[in-house]
């Protein structure tokens, strides 16, 4: 049995999912979906669960999400705009749309520390709480 590695990205099922049509999102072959997230194709999978995305699988073709973060961690590894909230919630909304729920409420999380307004900690405070309940963060 060959080992499947993952790419990093997670996607998050949604209602009306399946798993093959998961694996043609991914751009991947469903037989490595299944192997990495140890499925078999008659698994039940439910709506927020998370699957790890097999390496040389994407979220979608030409997507912008994975080079945007990597630009983002980039100017976080340098210890540049540290202090930035904006530079915190740019990193947590890019890595919720990613699937990365943990990651996002870390990120979001320290951007809240460092907000200065009421309005800034309201609107953080809102992704949160939405973060939380698994909805979409564009609503």
């Amino acid at each position: 049995m060959t080992t499947v590695a993952p790419s990093g990205f997670v996607y998050t099922v949604v209602k009306g999912d399946s798993l093959s049509g998961i694996a043609a999102k991914v751009h991947t072959r469903l037989a490595d979906l299944l192997a990495l997230n140890h499925l078999t194709a008659s698994s039940l999978i439910l709506p927020g669960m998370q699957l790890q995305v097999p390496a040389g699988g994407s979220l979608k073709s030409g997507d912008p999400l994975p080079g945007g973060l990597a630009a983002v961690e980039r100017i976080v590894e340098a210890g540049q705009l540290e202090q930035s909230h904006l530079l915190h919630a740019t990193r947590a909304a890019l890595l919720w749309r990613m699937g990365r729920l943990a990651d996002a409420a870390d990120a979001y999380r320290r951007a809240l520390a460092l907000a200065g307004t009421g309005t800034e900690r309201r609107f953080l405070d809102q992704r949160l709480a939405a973060l939380d309940t698994a909805t979409d963060p564009q609503s």
